[in-house]
């Protein structure tokens, strides 16, 4: 089951959310070192300002299986909303949980009404079957991004 997490669910899965973002951090080659407590502030200000949602599962033990963060903010030249994930970490034995935080993160941003979705491709993570993925589900490749990593 998904769940639209709250800053109480933040708080209570700050642990696993917190291992599953610096996995994030590490698969996306970010600069500088992964910063635990600016990550959870991000979570919590995401969910109280309104500016963007979490959405987790969890297993039978109430572990989390995977998360979903996303931003929804006006685009520079139009003032029309876009989506953009955030973070899109789930535990390789929990491949559903993908297709289910999709499924809420989309129901989102249409009820919110933004105009576009963007979503991230890691390089070397799952390229192909992330790219079929999300041609099935009606994106197309617009963009390509090239990173420097100028301060480590």
């Amino acid at each position: 089951m998904i769940k639209q997490a709250t800053v109480d669910d933040v708080v209570k899965y700050s642990a696993q959310l917190t291992d599953m973002g610096d996995k994030f951090h590490q698969l996306a080659n970010l600069p500088g070192t992964f910063n635990p407590p600016h990550f959870f502030e991000t979570m919590v200000t995401l969910i109280n300002t309104g500016l963007g949602s979490i959405w987790y599962t969890v297993d039978n033990q109430d572990k989390i299986l995977g998360a979903l963060g996303a931003l929804l903010f006006p685009d520079a030249f139009t003032g029309l909303k876009f989506a953009t994930e955030l973070f899109w970490y789930v535990k390789e034995s929990s491949p559903g949980s993908l297709l289910r935080l999709f499924a809420a993160y989309e129901q989102w941003i249409i009820t919110h009404g933004a105009a576009r979705s963007q979503l991230v491709q890691l390089v070397g993570v799952s390229p192909d079957k992330l790219a079929d993925f999300y041609t099935r589900h009606g994106y197309k490749h617009v963009e390509s991004v090239f990173a420097k990593n100028i301060w480590q």
